[in-house]
């Protein structure tokens, strides 16, 4: 992230159903996130999200290949897709590949043909 008011939201999403590619993510309309503001990540700075669908769904968020206290969500149901939004001239770079290994049993997510 750069800049005084940089931020970012980071997660998975129920289809959005055409809403504004333009609008932020928001916990509570089918999206589950973390949002990190200003001074909270620096450049290189890596954010996982680790998703398990067992017998109770959940969802973690990692920085830097630790657990971040406080926003794991669990009892998540249906299709989620990855998202991301940024504002205050944040910048997110997606890769495929991990930089930490990931919890568990999580795995890499591969795109279904509806995510392309």
């Amino acid at each position: 992230m750069f800049g005084g008011a940089a931020a970012c939201q980071i997660g998975v999403c129920h289809d959005r159903g055409g809403a504004s590619l333009d609008a932020p993510l928001g916990a509570g309309e089918g999206c589950w996130t973390v949002g990190l503001g200003p001074g909270e990540l620096s450049q290189g700075d890596v954010v996982g999200v680790a998703c398990g669908k067992g017998n109770v769904p959940n969802l973690e968020f990692y920085l830097n290949g630790r657990l971040l206290d406080g926003p794991s969500v669990k009892r998540i149901s249906g299709d989620a897709f990855p998202a991301v939004s940024v504002a205050g001239g944040a910048a997110v770079l997606m890769e495929a590949c991990f930089k930490h290994t990931p919890p568990g049993s999580c795995q890499q997510i591969i795109p279904a043909a509806g995510m392309m």
